[in-house]
């Protein structure tokens, strides 16, 4: 889902799809810049959005690393539970791990463009 606005607020702008490519490491990776979302949404807002992702992943057990690029703000919940936490103006990196349960789990990443740069890049993985 994309917003007009970075707070994820009000009706979606556009629903688009984003398919997470595995990693060779266990787990995915999405990445997305300004110029690949246009190709999906044609009325992006140069700067002054925010977007949602979500999916259903299958996981094996183990312990694993999450990991959000960001320019601006980024929160990833894995099952509800909030995993990174970065929501605020500016870029940067943020690692959380945790264990997880074999099987099936929600993974919901949310970001916000404020400056116009728009960098969004999470992966996980499972730790050796």
């Amino acid at each position: 889902e994309v917003f007009d606005n970075i707070n994820l607020n009000g009706s979606p702008l556009a629903i688009f799809t984003q398919p997470a490519q595995p990693n060779g490491e266990g787990g995915y990776q999405i990445r997305l810049t300004p110029a690949a979302l246009r190709q999906q949404v044609g009325s992006l807002p140069a700067s002054g959005y925010s977007l949602r992702l979500a999916g259903e992943f299958e996981f094996q057990e183990g312990y694993f690393e999450f990991h959000c690029e960001h320019h601006d703000g980024c929160r990833v919940y894995v099952d509800g539970v909030n995993w990174i936490d970065a929501w605020w103006d500016g870029g940067g990196g943020h690692d959380l791990a945790r264990a997880l349960s074999a099987g099936s789990h929600m993974v919901v990443i949310e970001f916000y463009d404020k400056s116009g740069y728009g960098l969004l890049e999470t992966r996980w993985r499972i730790k050796p």
